[in-house]
């Protein structure tokens, strides 16, 4: 436990960015590790520390990692959606569409399944909230912006207010 803390550690430091990857690497190799309380904290906290990462650099460790750290991503998308305390994470939620974008012809399971489960957590979203994300998409590749309103309208079911006003829902006079 000791040396996974240490790896964690050397990783959040900001400095040279060759010894952070390469405890990121020590880090998913140790995702796999016979002691217990490693495994269980490395569950929770190497998603969230993926997600740091620039999008292609996540794909690219994601790539290289087994497929219980891949399993552990895609069911830590809940958990990185839920665990702050006041309004919604939208950064997170902006880097799981990018991940899960990027991911998409190198690890299309992963990509599916991220998306599966982001739809499933913004559907709930406030159209302001959901617009955040999208600005913060953006930011992140301009391209990747329309990507997430095309995703955003097709999976979210979101309408321009001219044609919701046009659509009939069942049980409306």
């Amino acid at each position: 436990m000791h040396r996974v803390l240490e790896r964690e550690r050397v990783y959040c430091t900001p400095g040279r960015d060759s010894a952070r990857y390469s405890a990121l690497d020590d880090l998913i190799t140790g995702y796999e590790h016979d002691y217990r309380p490693a495994r269980e904290y490395l569950r929770f906290r190497l998603p969230a520390l993926l997600l740091t990462l620039p999008p292609s650099m996540a794909v690219r460790a994601l790539r290289s990692a087994p497929g219980a750290v891949h399993a552990a991503f895609t069911g830590s998308v809940d958990h990185l959606l839920t665990r702050h305390g006041e309004g919604r994470p939208v950064g997170a939620a902006a880097n799981l569409f990018a991940v899960a974008w990027e991911a998409r012809r190198p690890l299309p399971k992963v990509a599916h399944a991220v998306e599966e489960r982001l739809a499933l957590r913004l559907r709930g979203w406030r159209r302001t909230d959901l617009a955040q994300v999208g600005r913060l998409v953006a930011d992140l590749d301009v391209g990747l912006g329309a990507a997430f309103e095309s995703w955003r309208r097709r999976r979210l079911g979101w309408l321009p207010p001219p044609v919701r006003r046009l659509v009939r829902r069942p049980g409306d006079p």
